[in-house]
């Protein structure tokens, strides 16, 4: 487990030099390695902030998803972002999830003032 945990350090050091978009796609390469052993809540949780993030950024430049009100991934109400479930359990598949209805009922998930609307699909 010390080895598995050295090669997760230096796997994450290396990517955290890369240029963001190769950043991204070294990310979705080594997640196995760079994941192993690790709270799945908080790794999804870790992976929902980033999703919130790139929202945010898109909208507050514009972007391809911004600006244009409905757009077809996210909607910001009253100051919150709104994310599909979708998106999340797709780049949650990426890192090897399937099931995320324990991590929406989690404390981490509570604790991070996040809600989730099963009905609608939405975040």
């Amino acid at each position: 487990e010390d080895i598995d945990a050295a090669i997760a350090v230096m796997l994450s050091s290396f990517i955290g030099t890369q240029k963001l978009s190769v950043q991204k796609s070294l990310q979705k390469k080594f997640a196995r390695y760079t994941h192993f052993h690790r709270d799945y809540d908080q790794l999804l949780l870790e992976i929902l902030r980033g999703i919130v993030r790139e929202m945010n950024y898109w909208e507050s430049v514009g972007g391809p998803n911004g600006g244009g009100g409905g757009s077809r991934n996210e909607s910001e109400q009253r100051g919150r972002t709104t994310v599909r479930c979708r998106i999340l359990e797709t780049k949650a598949t990426e890192y090897g999830v399937t099931n995320l209805v324990p991590f929406y009922s989690s404390p981490a998930f509570a604790s991070a003032r996040f809600t989730h609307d099963a009905e609608r699909g939405l975040i």
